[in-house]
């Protein structure tokens, strides 16, 4: 027996989003501490080099057809043909990806590709980077046809799951890179088979075929080549980019180096906590509004959602870049550091990711992806002659700034990129560019001001001690609440709400708490 496609509020949608990425936020750092200690700096920087490479190979590979993948299903959901026909490209996706780690020892490569790294463990990390993206795949089909409140559930469960292993494999002695490699893959085979269990008993799959000869083969695969093509490049470009950077940073700093400025990363990106629930949830709302040609709702989804997550992602990570020393301290622990300063840098990098993933999602819904080519184009060789100036050896002319000048240039580049991708969209929605750049430096710049002044009076409150350091952090972050809440409510268009709009809040709370809506029902209007 099939239920049908019972859809969730777009509000009870974004807050079960933004719980379970709370969750994950704690777990995340946990988990981070947990591994960071167990492997060193040296170990953590190489499994981060090479996860890394594989997620951007298969970002290349598969150049966002996956979106595809989302933004169609979204638009019509009863069209789930293309999930079968996407399970064949998939497979051919998972046989090039293998090949290429198996090709490179073949062939005596894998020194210069993978510099310093051992060909098992290659392997073993791109097995486990599939088994990741299709998990990925799992929960954009659930998504699209609005689960997302049971998949988020599905989603936590397996993560405390994946938590609880790791802590067990740490209290064992036995956490080093292969087990944590297969504690991943285990817990997204879980939630694979769970979420494919919830999808087959949903009506929208009930007589779907997968045999080859009864779906629409060619006419899918036309529609995902139209869509990904003109992303050949955009998708070249950001593989050549992200590759050129990690390579670099690994073939003249090492892997020590790469593991302070792989801590950094992944501590920023905890903190990201409503991008990632905003942005396949905006991708949708895109794709409807789009497919519905209802510019003006398209207006309100860009114009407000945008503007609230850069702030909310700014309030917690101008405060986090403040107090990098105390944090990084807290995760990884002393050998790490020396990750302090790279993650000063790199806290702002989740924050401007809010404009170029959002604002990106605008250009996927709606096919732009033509756009998203040329501005590859233009981005790839300034990006890898700012990394080599920064990052490569004095000899060559360059600074030698290692993890530091890396982080540099990833905030300077995101910040330039992610306005151009702006522009471009507030050119098509209507909208005022200039008064989004505006919003993202006035609201960076005030938080981490007063970070540094919160942190300034609770180091005099405590006492200025090296004793004192978790003290002033803390403290320091109860001032900063109220501070800002204060600011909030005195400014409320830091936040991209009128004043006018916070019975539209309370209205957005009440429909959360909703039964899911019929599938016939469309989804409320965002406020």
């Amino acid at each position: 027996m099939t239920d049908p496609v019972a859809e969730d509020s777009f509000p009870k949608r974004l807050i079960y989003k933004l719980s379970a990425n709370v969750l994950g936020v704690f777990l995340s750092f946990f988990q981070a501490g947990m591994v960071s200690r167990a492997l060193g700096p040296r170990m953590y920087g190489d499994y981060n080099f090479l996860i890394n490479f594989f997620f951007q190979l298969l970002g290349f590979v598969e150049m966002r057809s996956s979106t595809f993948l989302y933004t169609s299903l979204s638009r019509h959901k009863t069209k789930t043909s293309i999930v079968a026909v996407y399970s064949y490209l998939a497979a051919g996706i998972s046989v090039l990806i293998l090949l290429v780690p198996v090709a490179a020892i073949m062939f005596g490569v894998e020194t210069a590709i993978w510099p310093d790294q051992n060909g098992f463990v290659v392997i073993l990390v791109a097995a486990a980077a599939l088994v990741i993206w299709y998990a990925d795949l799992f929960a954009k089909v659930c998504d699209a046809l609005g689960l997302t409140v049971s998949l988020e559930r599905t989603r936590a469960i397996t993560r405390i799951i994946l938590f609880v292993g790791i802590a067990a494999a740490l209290q064992w002695n036995a956490l080093n890179i292969q087990s944590y490699i297969t504690l991943q893959v285990a817990a997204y085979v879980l939630l694979m088979i769970v979420l494919g269990r919830i999808l087959s008993r949903t009506s929208a799959f009930a007589g779907t075929s997968f045999h080859p000869l009864k779906i629409d083969m060619r006419s899918t695969l036309g529609d995902v080549v139209s869509f990904s093509h003109p992303l050949f490049v955009y998708t070249l470009a950001a593989f050549v980019i992200e590759y050129s950077d990690r390579w670099v940073l690994q073939r003249f700093n090492g892997s020590t180096e790469q593991g302070l400025f792989s801590l950094a990363v992944n501590i920023g990106l905890a903190f990201n906590v409503l991008v990632n629930a905003l942005h396949p949830l905006v991708m949708r709302e895109f794709s409807v509004a789009f497919e519905q040609k209802d510019s003006e709702r398209a207006r309100r989804v860009f114009d407000k959602l945008i503007r609230v997550s850069y702030t909310i992602s700014a309030f917690f990570l101008c405060y986090a870049a403040v107090n990098a020393d105390g944090l990084v301290r807290i995760v990884g622990g002393q050998s790490f550091e020396g990750a302090a300063d790279v993650f000063a840098i790199m806290a702002f990098l989740p924050i401007l990711n809010n404009y170029s993933l959002l604002s990106a999602s605008a250009l996927y819904a709606s096919h732009r992806t033509r756009l998203l080519r040329n501005i590859g184009v233009f981005m790839t060789p300034l990006s890898i002659a700012a990394t080599f100036f920064l990052v490569g050896p004095r000899e060559y002319g360059a600074l030698n700034l290692g993890a530091v000048g890396l982080a540099l240039k990833l905030v300077m580049l995101e910040f330039l990129g992610n306005n151009i991708i702006l522009y471009f969209n507030c050119k098509m929605l209507n909208l005022h560019f200039g008064r989004h750049v505006v919003h993202q430096i006035w609201v960076a710049g005030t938080f981490t001001a007063t970070a540094w002044i919160c942190r300034y009076v609770a180091s005099f409150a405590a006492g200025a001690t090296a004793a004192n350091w978790l003290v002033v952090m803390l403290l320091g972050g109860f001032i900063y609440v109220g501070v800002s809440l204060v600011m909030f409510y005195l400014a409320p268009s830091m936040t991209g709400i009128r004043a006018a709009d916070r019975e539209d809040a309370l209205r957005l709370l009440k429909q959360a708490m909703a039964r899911p809506q019929s599938a016939a029902t469309g989804n409320p209007p965002i406020p």
